[in-house]
């Protein structure tokens, strides 16, 4: 599967990555709807800094991992009403306001089901001669060096 075509994709390739049973690596993470809550700020900026600081990527939130046995099966999960607050304008303004500098070539992608939606977060290769650093983190321990994480 082409991540460069993220910006393009439907349900259909999300069901396709799960269906070949796809593995996480460098570009591809997948997580669930329910990392997309309030308290998961700081580690929704690891993430995404984490992609941009190295070759880029795509975060699929929405598709769970699980395991059985020395297995794990992909799922996609039920998904999220159009109306949750914690929909594509909270990610973006949580990534904006988490990592710093901006990302200014960062996708977030809602993929339409029936009645609900998943989010497709893709960072692309830094184009920034540093490094993206998560903002809290820096904040809190302004003397230790941070690693940053980053994901549409």
């Amino acid at each position: 599967m082409q991540f460069e075509k993220a910006r393009f994709w439907t349900i259909r390739d999300i069901e396709k990555i799960i269906n070949t049973n796809s593995t996480e690596y460098k570009t591809l993470e997948f997580k669930s709807l329910e990392a997309l809550v309030p308290g998961s700020k700081d580690e929704i900026g690891k993430d995404v800094s984490s992609f941009a600081n190295s070759a880029g990527g795509v975060i699929i939130y929405g598709v769970s991992e699980i395991k059985t046995g020395p297995d794990i099966v992909l799922k996609l999960d039920e998904g999220r009403d159009a109306n949750d607050p914690y929909g594509k304008e909270w990610l973006e303004n949580i990534i904006e306001s988490n990592i710093s500098p901006k990302i200014n070539d960062l996708l977030i992608n809602p993929i339409k089901l029936p009645q609900r939606k998943i989010h497709l977060c893709r960072s692309y290769p830094a184009k920034y001669n540093g490094s993206y650093v998560g903002v809290q983190p820096l904040l809190q321990a302004q003397k230790l060096q941070i690693r940053a994480y980053g994901g549409l």
